[in-house]
């Protein structure tokens, strides 16, 4: 077996190694339990249930986003399972693998750039950035496959666009995977405008088809945006998050887009976030910058690889500004990041792409060194560390929140007549703020979702 092959076998595996260990995490340390927001699709189920569930409430808000997919897929899982919230969150790794192996797709396609140096040399640090347990609340909870289904969607529907070659059919393909994103998650509202920019800049297209592209791209846009917004309601906060707090406070306003920016490489420190969200800007506008002045846009690889950097940083922009109400976080939140992991891979591919381009002498080896390829190395081994390091801060999270959750569920299964069964179920039921009173439980509705559970047999009262 020559050096080459084993070098191969060696990264391949060490590539495995991130979703090998995710897998064992969320099989050892899952609660099949519905918790907090996840609790607001039990009125689905009894619609369901009782022929009542109209297209209005798959379409009706939920905050700012339209869940129509998501929760089409809640009911479809929950029917087959009796909702066993572990078929939800074996759902968000398969889409996990399903993004990982887009992206390998992604760089097969475009491994014509690559000739110097392998593809293979970063797809470790692709795995442990797309499967790090930084974004714990997004493997562990069921619910938040709303964002793998948004962003597995866009990534799909981005690399379409960039295709080599694009048809009717492309297109086509493209207006589906979208719709799709944006009814699985407000993000992808910002899909549509990307997916106009990288219509225009295409270089494969000619002028007549990329008129035709431009205008039938604009009025499903429109058709989107329209449906989307028919009956939209501004979300009720409490307190009010008014639309000028940005301006008011820019400063907090430029941290908190920052520190998301920054949260996969840092979750329990909001400085070293904040400071990983400035190393990786800078990195992305000078790579920007450079293959602007080299007019390197008509490279197909390039054009993804923005688009997608646009889609996470215009997230982070949105999010920023619709949470700053709520103020700093005291941590980076969980949930924000796997659309910003793509942010960080965008990163890595960009910085590759440039030692690729820049070696002139073919007959260099790769372990001799210059100050490229050293800064190259350098800044993907970091991002890497920090990569593995965050994932070691949620491994943590995501076992204490399995401590209480299992235990939670266990004294639910006693027969302790001491034990205040509605109390248990409280700690883990979405609080609302009444009048002046903040973080209450509504007995009310809680009393419902547990009858609808009960009747139907749901949850840990299946069978």
């Amino acid at each position: 077996m020559n050096r080459f092959l084993l070098t191969k076998i060696f990264i391949l595996l060490f590539a495995i190694l991130p979703i090998i260990y995710l897998i064992y995490i969320l099989v050892k340390f899952s609660v099949d339990l519905p918790t907090w927001v996840e609790w607001y699709s039990v009125p689905l189920f009894e619609k369901m249930f009782s022929g009542s569930l109209t297209f209005y409430d798959l379409w009706s808000q939920h905050n700012e986003h339209r869940l129509v997919f998501p929760h089409l897929l809640t009911l479809a899982l929950g029917q087959l399972t009796g909702w066993n919230l572990k078929y939800e969150i074996a759902f968000n790794l398969i889409l996990g693998f399903g993004i990982f192996l887009s992206l390998v797709y992604f760089l097969n396609r475009e491994v014509k750039h690559f000739r110097k140096y392998s593809i293979l040399f970063i797809l470790p640090t692709l795995s442990f950035l797309v499967f790090s347990l930084s974004q714990f609340e997004n493997w562990t909870w069921g619910m938040q496959k709303l964002v793998f289904m948004n962003l597995f969607s866009i990534l799909v529907g981005l690399l379409i666009l960039t295709s080599p070659i694009i048809s009717w059919v492309a297109v086509g393909a493209a207006v589906v995977f979208g719709t799709f994103a944006t009814y699985s998650y407000a993000g992808g509202l910002s899909y549509w405008p990307i997916g106009f920019v990288i219509i225009f800049l295409h270089p494969k297209i000619s002028k007549i088809r990329k008129v035709k592209f431009l205008t039938i791209w604009v009025v499903i846009s429109l058709l989107i945006y329209i449906s989307y917004f028919f009956k939209y309601q501004k979300p009720a906060f409490n307190p009010p998050i008014p639309m000028t707090l940005v301006f008011e406070h820019p400063i907090d306003y430029v941290k908190l887009v920052l520190m998301l920016l920054g949260s996969p490489l840092e979750i329990f420190s909001p400085n070293r976030a904040i400071a990983s969200g400035i190393f990786g800007l800078v990195i992305y506008a000078y790579l920007l910058l450079k293959f602007i002045r080299g007019k390197l846009f008509n490279n197909t690889l390039i054009l993804s690889s923005v688009a997608l950097g646009f889609y996470a940083i215009f997230n982070s922009v949105v999010t920023g500004a619709g949470r700053l109400g709520l103020g700093l976080p005291t941590q980076p939140v969980s949930r924000y990041i796997t659309v910003v992991e793509l942010f960080w891979v965008v990163i890595v591919v960009m910085i590759y792409f440039n030692l690729n381009i820049s070696q002139k002498s073919k007959s260099e080896n790769f372990l001799s060194f210059n100050w490229l390829k050293i800064f190259t190395i350098f800044t993907i081994v970091l991002i890497s560390a920090f990569s593995i390091n965050s994932s070691a801060q949620g491994t943590k999270i995501t076992i204490e929140r399995y401590g209480f959750l299992s235990d939670v569920r266990g004294q639910l299964f006693s027969n302790d007549p001491s034990l205040d069964k509605l109390a248990l179920w409280g700690s883990i039921y979405p609080r609302v703020s009444v009048g002046d009173l903040r973080g209450v439980t509504n007995i009310t509705q809680l009393h419902k979702d547990l009858d609808t559970l009960s009747k139907y047999k749901l949850s840990i009262f299946r069978e």
